[in-house]
This record gives structure tokens, sequence and C-alpha cells, in this order.
């Protein structure tokens, strides 16, 4: 985590699905269903570390649009 400001900037979570997504070939508007999960904007600060995303988004996302199993 990056400390900046007074804000924390978390780029784990965002990095690792930035790198999902491309892996699958997506763009981040198939990544959130054409912004019905979550906006394109709210994403793209996800991957850039702006922003958080809730677990429960994360798995709903990952489980139904791409079939990847979460424990």
């Amino acid at each position: 985590m990056i400390i900046r400001k007074g804000k924390m900037k978390n780029k784990s979570i965002g990095a690792e699905l930035k790198r999902l997504r491309k892996s699958l070939g997506l763009m981040q508007a198939e990544m959130t269903l054409d912004g019905k999960i979550i906006s394109v904007g709210q994403y793209s600060k996800v991957e850039n570390g702006i922003h958080e995303i809730g677990v429960d988004t994360l798995l709903i996302n990952c489980r139904r649009k791409h079939g990847i199993s979460i424990p």
C-alpha cells in the first residue's frame, strides 16, 4: 500500500484485476458487464488503486461473467 496526502492507495487488488482482465483479452467495459456491476469509470479507478472494490462486487463479476472459481 502507498499512502499519499493522508489517503491510502491499494495497488495490489487493482493491479491483479488489470492483469486478469488483460489475460482474458477483455476491455474494462466487458469486465463490468457494460457498467451493470460497477461503472466503467469506477472500475478504472479500482485498477489504478484510487478506489477499492467490495468483495461481493468482485465475486459477482468473476463468477457470473468469467466463470472464474474463487473458493
